[in-house]
């Protein structure tokens, strides 16, 4: 959450200006609304601006604030200084005098001042003037708002929504609307994702928007039961789309995948035996069997989520386990071809395993792991 910058005059003022009461969607011709005929490629970086508009304003305004709600995958952007790139739109509808410097470069100073505080997806702005000055037309730009769409963003319209869409005059009255929804552009079909796995821990998790051959390196794994306190993981040989994984690359990953995305596939959470994936951030709570994968100076496992939230990065996977199991906690991760990923220090050099890692009591003839080596028996 950003805290709102300078946020105390304005509050003061806000208070002066007071709150209409709330009425229905506007039925005549006064509106607000998003505006853009913008083209996004799912999983480029490059930031694009919409705009937020009024028009046919039945007064003249001096403040507003509303909610201004982002789809899932379109992504604020922010400056080099952390900062979101939200600005009041210049000219606009606002009054500023102009000035002239030392070389006589003209400088415009505005009327009005915008504040922000970031909640998730909502943007909560509030554009006041201290000086209570009056907006200079009753149609035009308020605010420019830059964005960016990540490799979730749904391919086709892309909606933005206004809410509590609040005007104020000299006063104290104003109209507020519940809602205003606005196509600002759309989506493309092709999405590219960053994939990462980093060479000291070796596991990661994913969930991909589009179907992939597995780049040369990496292994993926579902999970659908439990061995004791380990994993068994079953091998892959592709990635689907919104299907959940465990991601091995013994010498770690990094590249950039594409593919083609069908919408009616899309899903914010998939759920596939024991692993759940997420195109969208969210929160797994503790006491519900949930495990994450973290590496707590142990090597990579699955631990299980205690009394505090743990959240979950858009494009990452947590598993559950069925109520009987939740005591356990933490899983140790096998793969299919041996152990060589159980931690060292948990392995019992008296005991005996066999080539896909099961602790075994009573060992026939053939081969098996004995304190990490391979032996005949």
């Amino acid at each position: 959450m950003k805290i709102l910058q300078k946020l105390l005059p304005k509050l003061v003022l806000l208070l002066c200006l007071g709150v209409g009461s709330l009425s229905a969607m506007a039925q005549g011709e006064e509106r607000v609304y998003a505006k853009g005929n913008l083209s996004f490629e799912p999983g480029n970086s490059e930031a694009k601006a919409f705009t937020i508009a009024m028009e046919n304003a039945t007064d003249d305004y001096v403040a507003f604030q509303m909610n201004i709600d982002l789809p899932d995958g379109l992504e604020l952007a922010y400056n080099k200084s952390g900062k979101p790139r939200i600005s009041i739109a210049k000219p606009g509808v606002y009054p500023y005098t102009i000035d002239y410097d030392d070389e006589d470069n003209e400088i415009n100073t505005y009327s009005h001042d915008v504040s922000y505080n970031v909640n998730g997806k909502s943007i909560n702005v509030l554009v006041v003037s201290l000086q209570n000055e009056k907006f200079t037309k009753r149609s035009g730009d308020l605010l420019k708002i830059y964005v960016t769409a990540s490799s979730y963003l749904k391919s086709g319209d892309v909606v933005v929504q206004l809410k509590n869409v609040n005007f104020s005059n000299v006063d104290n009255q104003g109209p507020e609307y519940e809602l205003f929804e606005s196509v600002i552009g759309t989506a493309s079909t092709t999405s590219t994702l960053a994939l990462k796995v980093s060479a000291s821990n070796k596991f990661s998790t994913a969930i991909l928007p589009f179907d992939t051959e597995l780049p040369v390196g990496l292994e993926a794994y579902s999970c659908e039961s439990t061995n004791g306190e380990n994993l068994v993981l079953s091998n892959q040989t592709s990635m689907k789309a919104f299907t959940p994984y465990i991601l091995y690359a013994p010498n770690g990953y990094e590249g950039t995948l594409s593919g083609t995305v069908d919408a009616e596939k899309y899903a914010k959470q998939v759920t596939e035996g024991y692993l759940t994936g997420t195109v969208v951030a969210h929160e797994v709570t503790g006491g519900e069997g949930h495990y994450v994968l973290q590496n707590q100076g142990e090597g990579p496992m699955f631990y299980r989520v205690g009394d505090t939230s743990f959240g979950i990065p858009a494009g990452k996977c947590w598993l559950t386990l069925p109520a009987s199991q939740h005591s356990v906690s933490a899983l140790q991760l096998h793969r299919p071809t041996g152990i060589e990923t159980i931690p060292v220090h948990t392995i019992n050099s008296d005991a005996v395993y066999d080539l896909s890692g099961r602790k075994i009591t009573n060992p026939t003839k053939g081969i098996y792991i004995v304190g990490g080596k391979k032996v005949l028996k």
